[in-house]
């Protein structure tokens, strides 16, 4: 009988045993610190024995979400959950997009392998590589996520801003021709000049690829691989007389195995994919730039930038990053949401040049005279715009191009009476002394010493002519500019235009001469307009549409013709067809990615719409021709100046 009684006590302590060992959990107030997925929205969060259930709402039918097979959560502990199937995506496959239309259900949920009990909170991670999604330190509001405090107390080198060789090497495995594309394209840039220095990086037979070039303070950038089913950027930081390692894994993730030591300091930072750490969205921006007044617009975007300093806080614990990483990420989070503020105030300024009238007119004018007063700029104040550092940012370019063209910088400048040194002298004081203004300091801010700086190209244009007067303006520039590395600059750009003592120059002989030979050696006889654009391009095909009548007016002129080259952005059925509306009688051509690159890198230009213009011997003409304002009276007056300066 005692037997009988242990053995049935042991089966229902099993059995209780068993029922123990199930359990679900749930977090039941469900918040992120940090998502970049933009149509989509985590609503529940299941633990279960046997799988992690993480159900979404889809807020956008139009467009995709892609989720890849290397899926997966990350614990508190920073150990791997794997994806394990869906329910409700179509299919129910991994590496695609989807898209739902609207009267499906907008609810979809990712099953993942069973986190432990106790998690306190995890990461959703698409993949390792560059632009995947994420959601970063899921947890249930009721119990907030512990960071340790930060305190930033990083000292910049003095030497940061120098002129040195930057060595990018590596390899692609697993690669070969078969894949599509024999160059990488390196978005290369001098942004203390606004100066393009685009790459195109050849890759060998074995996936091998180096390039070297000379540049002037470190930087974060993109290089891409283009082709008709892949975009795929890759991201890298380089430094001035370092080398960068970059191994591209099969799967497009990377490493910096070999990289020099100044490298490796951020490679945690590059790795951590705190550069697509985005709490507003474009979407957001459309919405909020019409209703919003510019002070509501700041006090919007610098709160999201400081309400997501502690996401950051949160990666740089997670990646264990150093002083150095944690202070960029920060420079970098600031900057990324200050960037739709500048946006803004260039909407502001475009908004008058568009025909409004009444109300529209008002508000209009009222955002212009906004944004143009430097008592109204409180969010630049909390800005790193003496912080050389801030150059390492993806959005410094943007930043300083809407500084650079501010109506806050060239307010109280003066009718332009005599273009001299002095004059432009003058010009720069005005801005510098805006820009104290709008920073609230005694001295010039970086940003505003760069603003000038960054005039200095299309200023020498005006001196071209006149050495003294070229060299009194640099003198007179030199003596404005604080900073070691700009004067450095300015020097440089100065020595350049020296060297610039024809009105054309012939091309290299390279295979990217040769490429363009083959579409423009039939028109040797005549001045030639090549406009590079694309189908991915909105001012590409504004500027086309608008010069339509312009064109047509020169179709047969003895002198003159235009070339159209772009490379595929699109179907072929909506390239062909926009051609044929659009540019019916033209001389087109549609070019590989390689060969597109190859041209990018030749005529050093980043962006398109891009022009260029060859004379009658196929020189390059320093300052061509282009649509201008689609006047052709205008057009023609061009082309009789240019002949009668190169004739």
């Amino acid at each position: 009988m005692r037997k009988k009684s242990i053995i049935l006590l042991a089966a229902v302590l099993l059995v209780a045993g068993g029922q123990a060992s199930a359990f679900k959990k749930q977090f039941k107030d469900v918040q992120w610190l940090n998502s970049n997925i933009s149509n989509a929205e985590i609503t529940h969060v299941m633990l279960t024995d046997t799988a992690t259930i993480v159900t979404f709402h889809k807020h956008d039918t139009n467009n995709g979400i892609r989720f890849d097979r290397a899926t997966c959560l990350l614990d508190d502990k920073g150990k791997e959950y794997r994806i394990m199937r869906s329910q409700g995506i179509p299919g129910e496959k991994f590496d695609m997009f989807f898209k739902k239309t609207a009267n499906e259900a907008n609810d979809f949920k990712l099953l993942f392998e069973p986190l432990p009990k106790k998690t306190p909170f995890f990461d959703l991670i698409e993949g390792r590589k560059s632009g995947d999604f994420q959601i970063l330190g899921i947890h249930d509001a009721k119990k907030p996520i512990r960071i340790p405090a930060f305190v930033d107390t990083v000292s910049v080198p003095q030497d940061f801003i120098r002129t040195d060789t930057v060595c990018l090497r590596g390899q692609i495995e697993g690669y070969s021709r078969d894949m599509g594309f024999n160059t990488m394209q390196l978005y290369l840039g001098n942004e203390l000049t606004g100066e393009d220095t685009p790459k195109a990086i050849d890759v060998q037979e074995d996936g091998r690829f180096e390039v070297k070039f000379v540049d002037f303070y470190p930087k974060e950038l993109y290089f891409s691989i283009r082709t008709e089913n892949l975009y795929q950027p890759i991201s890298a930081y380089l430094v001035p007389g370092c080398t960068t390692v970059i191994n591209i894994h099969k799967d497009w993730t990377i490493d910096y195995k070999g990289s020099d030591e100044e490298v490796l300091r951020c490679e945690r930072l590059m790795m951590s994919g705190t550069d697509y750490m985005n709490s507003y969205q474009y979407r957001d921006y459309e919405k909020d730039k019409e209703a919003l007044s510019f002070a509501e617009m700041q006090e919007k975007l610098m709160g999201l930038a400081k309400a997501n300093e502690k996401a950051v806080d949160y990666i740089a614990w997670r990646n264990g990053f150093n002083p150095w990483e944690r202070h960029l990420a920060h420079v970098w989070n600031k900057l990324r949401h200050a960037r739709w503020i500048m946006d803004y105030m260039l909407d502001a300024r475009f908004a008058t040049y568009r025909e409004v009238t009444g109300e529209d007119s008002i508000r209009a004018y009222k955002k212009l005279a906004d944004v143009g007063d430097a008592a109204n700029w409180g969010f630049f104040r909390e800005l790193p715009y003496n912080d050389v550092s801030s150059l390492t940012s993806n959005d410094i370019s943007l930043m300083l191009n809407r500084y650079e063209f501010a109506s806050v910088l060239s307010k109280g400048q003066a009718r332009i009476i005599k273009v001299d040194a002095t004059f432009r002298a003058r010009e720069d004081s005005i801005m510098l002394a805006n820009d104290m203004k709008v920073a609230g300091e005694n001295s010039p801010s970086l940003w505003g010493q760069i603003a000038v700086l960054r005039r200095t190209e299309y200023n020498f244009e005006h001196f071209r002519k006149d050495k003294e007067e070229l060299k009194k303006l640099v003198e007179l520039r030199r003596e404005t500019l604080k900073h070691p590395g700009l004067q450095a600059n300015l020097d440089r750009l100065y020595a350049k235009e020296l060297e610039r003592q024809t009105l054309t120059y012939s091309l290299p002989n390279t295979e990217a001469t040769y490429i363009l030979r083959r579409m423009t050696d039939k028109y040797r006889g005549k001045y030639l307009l090549i406009d590079f654009w694309g189908m991915g391009c909105g001012p590409c095909r504004s500027a086309i549409e608008h010069s339509k009548e312009l064109r047509k007016a020169f179709r047969d002129h003895p002198e003159v013709d235009f070339l159209f080259i772009a490379a595929p952005e699109s179907s072929d059925e909506a390239y062909n067809n926009y051609v044929k509306k659009n540019l019916d009688g033209e001389d087109c051509h549609l070019i590989t990615r390689d060969e597109y690159n190859k041209l990018m890198e030749l005529f050093q230009f980043n962006g398109i719409p891009h022009y260029e213009t060859l004379d009658k011997n196929g020189n390059v003409v320093r300052e061509g021709l282009d649509y201008g304002l689609y006047d052709k009276d205008a057009f023609e007056n061009k082309l009789k100046e240019l002949k009668k300066q190169l004739e």
